[in-house]
C-alpha cells in the first residue's frame, strides 16, 4: 500500500498535523532541526510521495482542464483532442476528455464537473440553459470552440468578415452573379456570408444542410441537381461528400468551390476546389487554452470571445502557401 501522512507521523513520532504543515511549508510549523530530520528520515524510509491531486484540491484547484468533443473516430475531433492535450501538458495541466453525441453536451459537461475540472473547452453544440453550462458560465470557466451563435457563452472562432468578402469578390471577378453557401444550422456563417455578398453586389443563395450524414448527402445531391456555378462552404467533410457526388453521380457538373479549411487534406488537390478560407486550428486551441488558464490564474480576468484571423487563398496561392498532405492534417 502507498504510505500516508499518518504513517510518516507515526514513524517520526510526531503529529499528523505537524507533518502536513511541514510538507506544505506552513510558517506556523515551528519545530526543532531534530524534528525536521526525523520527518525527513521517515519520508525517505517509507518512500512517501505527496499526492498532487490531494494537494491541488486543498488549494481549491486540480490543474485539470476538460474537453467536450465528439467521437474520436472522426479525424478532425481526434486531431483537435491531440492538439488540446499537448497545449494543456505544456502549460502543466492534465486534460480530461468527455465524449458526447448529439444532445449529450450537458451530460458531458456535468461529467467533467464531477471529476473536478477547473475549466472546460467545449467543441460541441451547447444549450445556454443547460444547468452545467450555467454553472460554468457563472464561474467564468467555459469556452466554446464553435462558429455557432451562443448567447451568453464565451466562444472561440475565426474572424470571417474580411476573408468572406475577399472570397465573394473573387467569385464576382470570375463573373459569378450568384454564390451558393452551404452551412449548418445556428452557424454565424449565413449572416456573414449574406453581408459579404451584399457588399460585392452578388446574389446569395443559402442552403442550411443537416448534420446527419445520410440526410446531408441527400441535401447535397439536391443542390447538385440545380447546378450552381459557385459554391462556398464551411465544412471540409461536407466538401469531401460533395466531391464524391461530383465524381460518382454528376461527372458533367463542374462548380467552383471555396471552403473554410482549418483541416488540410488530399481533397485540396481536386480541381473543383477553387480556393480556401484558411485558418489555424492549432493557433485557436493554443489561444483558447491560454485564455482559460489566465482566468484560473486571475479570477478577476473574464474569459472573452476570441476571434482569430483567417485569410482567403485562391488556388494559385494556396497551392504554394498551404502544404497539401497525403492524409488529413490539422493546421
Amino acid at each position: 500500500m502507498q504510505p500516508t501522512l499518518k504513517d510518516v507521523a507515526k514513524l517520526a513520532g510526531v503529529s499528523f498535523t505537524l507533518v502536513s504543515k511541514y510538507l506544505n511549508r506552513n510558517p506556523q510549523a515551528r519545530m526543532t532541526p531534530e524534528t525536521r530530520e526525523r520527518i525527513d528520515r521517515a519520508i525517505a524510509e517509507l518512500g512517501y510521495r505527496p499526492s498532487a491531486a490531494a494537494r491541488s484540491l486543498r488549494r481549491g484547484c486540480t490543474r485539470t482542464l476538460g474537453l467536450v468533443i465528439g467521437n474520436l473516430t472522426n479525424a478532425y475531433f481526434a486531431h483537435f483532442a491531440d492538439a488540446a492535450l499537448r497545449e494543456a501538458n505544456t502549460a502543466g495541466y492534465q486534460l480530461l476528455i468527455s465524449l458526447c453525441g448529439e444532445g449529450e453536451t450537458g451530460e458531458a459537461l456535468q461529467s467533467l464537473l464531477d471529476r473536478q475540472a477547473d475549466a472546460i473547452l467545449c467543441n460541441a453544440p451547447l444549450e445556454p440553459a443547460d444547468p452545467a453550462a450555467l454553472q460554468l458560465c457563472a464561474r467564468g470557466t467555459l469556452l466554446a470552440i464553435t462558429d455557432q451563435v451562443q448567447a451568453g457563452i464565451p466562444s472561440a472562432g475565426i474572424d470571417l468578415k474580411q476573408p468572406l468578402c475577399e472570397a465573394v469578390a473573387w467569385f464576382r471577378a470570375r463573373n459569378h452573379a450568384t454564390v451558393t453557401g452551404l452551412f449548418f444550422e445556428h452557424s454565424s456563417w449565413p449572416e456573414e456570408f449574406r453581408e459579404a455578398c451584399e457588399a460585392n453586389a452578388v446574389a446569395p443563395r443559402i442552403a442550411i444542410i443537416p448534420m446527419e450524414e445520410e440526410q446531408r448527402m441527400d441535401a447535397l445531391r439536391a443542390i447538385c441537381r440545380t447546378a450552381p456555378g459557385a459554391i462556398l462552404t464551411n465544412g471540409w467533410q461536407t466538401t469531401t461528400m460533395l466531391l464524391e457526388l461530383l465524381a460518382e453521380e454528376f461527372p458533367g457538373y463542374h462548380p467552383e468551390i471555396v471552403l473554410h479549411c482549418n483541416f488540410a487534406g488530399p481533397f485540396l488537390r481536386d480541381p473543383h476546389i477553387a480556393g480556401v478560407i484558411h485558418s489555424s486550428s492549432r493557433a485557436l486551441i493554443h489561444e483558447a487554452v491560454a485564455a482559460l488558464i489566465h482566468r484560473l490564474d486571475d479570477p478577476a480576468h473574464p474569459v472573452a470571445d476570441l476571434r482569430l484571423p483567417a485569410e482567403f487563398l485562391p488556388r494559385d496561392l494556396f497551392g504554394s502557401k498551404l502544404p497539401i498532405p497525403a492524409r488529413l492534417s490539422l493546421t
